[in-house]
């Protein structure tokens, strides 16, 4: 803040002073726009030290400055630059300081930073660069140096081409030095003193090379407590004074003026600085080595200030003008002019209110480079950019979600920066490494969630880290199958089940259950008819094209029918008969129930038995037959056993018995059958012919015992073909046991034998 050595320094009176400090306290009372104000700056501007001067009127403070904002205040889809801070990226920076000369050398490629002042140390003079985002200390290696000075001047010209330094503050001269030195392949070599006609000693005046002009030109500046308005051009080595020769109007005097070439325009551009206590708002064009109040002419501008950083912009093609101080503390808005005038731009993040920072446009990084300065008490070595950032957009993965074993693809499209880029990738799965290219391809060998970003490194030093993508990472798909029941009989219907684990869903089934039909559902139904082994897949997909397929086999059979036959159906008691059986279809192996009139039989566990039957009678055997499924089948079979005729008429040779051979030779049937209609046709003559004669009258015919309820009566003899029938001399049959009373007795029947063929 001013006080009374400003005051005496100025050659303001006591009174003045108060009043100044009056209305200066009333507007720090009234003002919310700053709140760090800086009394301990006490710079001396015209001694070695630090005084009560105008460099305490930087306060700190983040004024909101008036002027209309510019249509670059709205936020636009296309990409506009703004502030960077780059400090926590750099591996190295020079030390706090304020008031370094700052100047882009297009001939070496790289930002030269010399000298400035350090607080607690003093004046400084090492050399560094910038370059790609890296700043270089040079001054072990630089050899002979300009002495340690502050807020002189540093500015390329091409003619050289070098870069040219001169004047400042120091220890000694106060804002008195008037050496000129030129700057080149790390070497700084002096080329002028003021013995050879360069401008007095000063410091804080406003250098810039025009290149309408073709020369760097100097204005103003502050020495031995004035402000300055000479104007001077460097000629190769010479400083040549312009003043003179100039057109009026002319600027006034004035220190901490912002000047910067805009070649777009043809001409020079100087605003603002420091005459005595009062901040300057003009701006003023140079041209053809005249200058052009441009002021009246502009329809807004910032407020007036001192010590703003002003470069040309050569990405954005205009003048970019940052900070400045007043009485009040000192501004945080960003500027651009053009041909039409100022605008403001609206950006959400800047350096913040600084003082005696030094700023020039980094042709190499394609930004400007804004180095130190001094906020409240404090110094600073941050380094900030300002430019198109680096843009790198969140990670794009294909697919979104994957198995185990799948192809991961990640894309990163980046933007800004200046030149070629570097990337990182992080936060890859298991089985993935970080590759530096903008699209990575890996395949994961791990389940799990991996949280994905990407840097970028642009190799104008600019970094940017993308959001964060979440790739899930899933086991590769299995599946398990089953089926009730694995085998059936006829047309059988199987129930399949399967269970998939892993895998990304959403999921699908397709099955293929052998018989060329197909199922979509997870657990499927399905009837073969035809019996065949069958074999049914399912086959498990998932959304990312990952599949995993069981197989099942299905054994469809016949069904379970048997059949029993009888080696004989008709025999005699003791006769032993086989009785067979013959099972198709059915599955697995065969168990055997044999049942006699309902009675299992105790050796009826097999498929054949045998069974020899001890009386006459009919014998109904049966037969359950179960398979390995429990399928079940019966069959029956009846056998007839008779008993003989008589014991006394055994059968004859080669004879089974007349019913026998009725019941198993259809031609002895036949033969029985006419036989037996002629015996009946003689009995009925007979019996008529005894009625007649009325000898039968009253008398009861003997007849012999009945037969056994289990004797077969065996038929008489079948014709033994060839040969005659039965004549009608044959006994009748069957026979009687006597004859009727009266009749005449018969004879005795011939012995029967077969007839030989």
């Amino acid at each position: 803040m001013l006080g009374n050595a400003t005051a005496r320094r100025r050659g303001l009176p006591a009174s003045s002073v108060q009043q100044a400090l009056v209305v200066f306290i009333v507007v720090i009372s009234l003002s919310p726009l700053f709140s760090e104000l800086d009394p301990a700056l006490e710079h001396a501007k015209g001694g070695a030290g630090l005084g009560a001067d105008r460099l305490s009127m930087n306060q700190g403070s983040a004024l909101a400055p008036s002027g209309a904002s510019s249509a670059r205040d709205t936020p636009s889809a296309t990409p506009l630059p703004l502030w960077m801070n780059l400090s926590a990226s750099l591996p190295s920076a020079p030390s706090p300081r304020f008031g370094a000369m700052e100047a882009y050398d297009p001939s070496d490629g790289y930002t030269v930073l010399f000298g400035g002042l350090r607080g607690t140390i003093g004046f400084l003079n090492d050399t560094w660069t910038f370059k790609a985002g890296v700043w270089t200390n040079l001054t072990p290696t630089i050899g002979a140096a300009p002495i340690p000075r502050r807020d002189g001047g540093l500015v390329y010209d091409p003619a050289g081409p070098f870069l040219v330094l001169f004047g400042g503050c120091d220890v000694k001269s106060g804002c008195g030095l008037n050496d000129t030195w030129t700057f080149h392949a790390g070497r700084w070599t002096e080329i002028s003193t003021g013995a050879k006609g360069a401008p007095s000693g000063r410091g804080e005046f406003a250098l810039s090379y025009v290149a309408s002009y073709g020369h760097p030109v100097l204005f103003g500046g502050f020495r031995a407590g004035h402000d300055l308005s000479d104007t001077w051009a460097l000629k190769g080595t010479f400083w040549a004074n312009l003043t003179p020769v100039q057109s009026l109007p002319l600027p006034i005097r004035r220190s901490m003026g912002a000047f910067a070439d805009a070649p777009a325009l043809a001409e020079g551009v100087l605003f603002g600085g420091l005459t005595g206590t009062r901040p300057q708002g003009d701006t003023w064009a140079f041209r053809g080595g005249n200058w052009t109040n441009l002021t009246g002419s502009l329809a807004v501008a910032p407020a007036a200030r001192y010590g703003s950083g002003l470069a040309f912009d050569t990405a954005q093609g205009d003048l970019l003008l940052y900070g400045g101080c007043s009485a009040a503390g000192c501004f945080v808005d960003s500027w651009t002019f053009t041909g039409p005038g100022w605008s403001k731009l609206a950006l959400a993040l800047s350096p913040g209110p600084v003082n005696y920072f030094s700023m020039s446009y980094d042709g190499h990084d394609g930004y400007a480079l804004l180095f130190g300065g001094r906020k409240g008490a404090t110094d600073l070595a941050w380094t900030w950019a300002f430019g198109l950032p680096v843009r790198i957009a969140t990670p794009v993965p294909t697919p979104k979600a994957l198995d185990v074993g799948g192809t991961l693809n990640l894309w990163s499209n980046t933007s800004g920066g200046n030149g070629s880029y570097s990337w990182w990738w992080h936060g890859l799965p298991s089985g993935c490494a970080s590759v530096n290219a903008s699209h990575l391809a890996c395949t994961p060998g791990v389940p799990g969630s991996s949280n994905i970003t990407a840097s970028v490194n642009a190799s104008n030093g600019l970094r940017a880290t993308s959001l964060w993508v979440v790739v899930p990472i899933a086991p590769a798909p299995t599946v398990a199958l089953s089926r009730t029941p694995p085998v059936g009989e006829g047309a059988t219907t199987v129930g399949f089940t399967s269970v998939g684990s892993g895998g990304t869903g959403p999921f699908t089934y397709f099955w293929e259950f052998g018989d060329g039909n197909i199922g979509l559902t997870r657990n499927a139904t399905h009837v073969y008819a035809l019996p065949r082994n069958y074999t049914a897949t399912v086959w498990f997909n998932d959304s990312t094209g990952s599949s995993a397929s069981a197989s099942v086999w299905v054994d469809v059979t016949a069904a379970l029918s048997v059949t029993t036959a009888l080696s004989s159906n008709f025999t005699l008691p003791h006769t032993t008969v086989n009785l067979d059986s013959a099972v198709k279809g059915g599955w697995g192996s065969l168990s055997y129930a044999w049942s006699l009139n309902g009675t299992a039989l105790s050796n009826g566990l097999s498929p054949s038995i045998s069974f020899t039957p001890t009386g006459a009678g009919n014998f109904t055997f049966s037969l359950l037959v179960t398979d390995g499924l429990g399928a079940q089948a019966r069959s029956t079979s009846v056998l007839r056993v008779v008993a003989p005729a008589s014991s006394g008429s055994p059968t004859p040779s080669g004879s089974q018995g007349f019913v026998q051979d009725l019941m198993n030779y259809s031609w002895v049937f036949l033969l029985g059958a006419v036989l037996g209609v002629a015996v009946g046709a003689v009995v009925v003559l007979l019996l008529s012919r005894r009625k007649r004669n009325g000898s039968g009258a009253g008398q009861t015919p003997v007849v012999g015992p009945p037969p056994s309820p289990m004797e077969v009566v065996p038929p008489g003899p079948p014709a033994a073909p060839p040969g005659p029938p039965y004549g009608p001399e044959s006994a009748p049959w069957p026979p009687q046991e006597g004859p009727p009373p009266g009749a005449p007795m018969a004879e005795p029947p011939p012995a029967w034998a077969p007839q030989s063929p």
